[in-house]
Order: C-alpha cells, then sequence, then structure tokens
C-alpha cells in the first residue's frame, strides 16, 4: 500500500515539484486531461520524458519529481516503503 498519495490538477505549461522520501518507490500516473512530461530533473518536454494518460512511471533513490503540464492533466504521485 502507498505510503502517500498526492493527486493534483496542473494548468497548461506548469511545472511541480514533488519532494519525495529518497528510500521510496515513486509512482507518477498520468490520470487524464492532457500530456505530462515527468523527470527526476528540472524536465524538458522530449520524448522520453513523456507521460501519456493512463500511463506510470516509477522511479527510485530519488528525492525529487518534477512534472510539467502540457495541457491540464490530473498527476498521481504515490511512494511506497
Amino acid at each position: 500500500f502507498p505510503v502517500t498519495i498526492d493527486k493534483f490538477k496542473l494548468d497548461i505549461s506548469v511545472t511541480a515539484v514533488f519532494k519525495v522520501s529518497p528510500e521510496a518507490l515513486v509512482e507518477v500516473e498520468n490520470l487524464g486531461g492532457g500530456d505530462l512530461y515527468v523527470d527526476t530533473a528540472p524536465v524538458k518536454m522530449v520524448a522520453g520524458n513523456l507521460l501519456t494518460q493512463g500511463n506510470i512511471k516509477i522511479f527510485q533513490n530519488v528525492e525529487q519529481v518534477y512534472v510539467k503540464a502540457a495541457s491540464r492533466p490530473t498527476v498521481s504521485v504515490r511512494q511506497y516503503k
């Protein structure tokens, strides 16, 4: 079960930074409403960072996750320990 869950609706071109526990496994899910870009550094809008609706990216051993909205997606960030 996730330890923490954050869920946000982002506006066009907004970048959000989520502080996460370095010991946690982190899942970022695009719940819909548009594309978003995800990385562990200031995010660039390139194909390798794209997270389309219904998909999940998983990170480990990170302290923060950057999310940039291409339109108005809803994003879920879950941490598991």
